[in-house]
């Protein structure tokens, strides 16, 4: 099903978001987890938003994450450096059409 990037549910994600305390982090992962289970998004690299929870120590020094809407194809970036206490998640580039994918 072809999903116009307006009428997608990924709509709805912020395009570019600043991370500078641990809490925008717990909620854009529980954000994540959710879209992932209802099948909006999928995980294409990274540490699995489900290791990223609140009470416990990072995973890393440097958090990275990719994601891809199952629907219209957009792709998202998160890079949070966990040590100094900043990232940003954000649209990246266009979204793949499958011409575009090599595998």
């Amino acid at each position: 099903m072809k999903t116009s990037k307006e009428t997608c549910p990924c709509a709805s994600l912020p395009r570019k978001l600043t991370i500078d305390k641990p809490e925008h982090l717990y909620t854009l992962e529980r954000d994540l987890e959710k879209r992932i289970a209802e099948g909006i998004l999928r995980q294409t690299n990274g540490i699995p938003p489900g290791d990223i929870r609140e009470a416990e120590p990072f995973p890393d020094d440097i958090i990275t994450q990719e994601f891809s809407c199952l629907l219209c194809g957009q792709r998202f970036g998160l890079s949070v450096d966990t040590y100094h206490g900043l990232g940003e998640w954000r649209a990246i580039g266009p979204a793949y059409t499958p011409k575009q994918r090599n595998y």
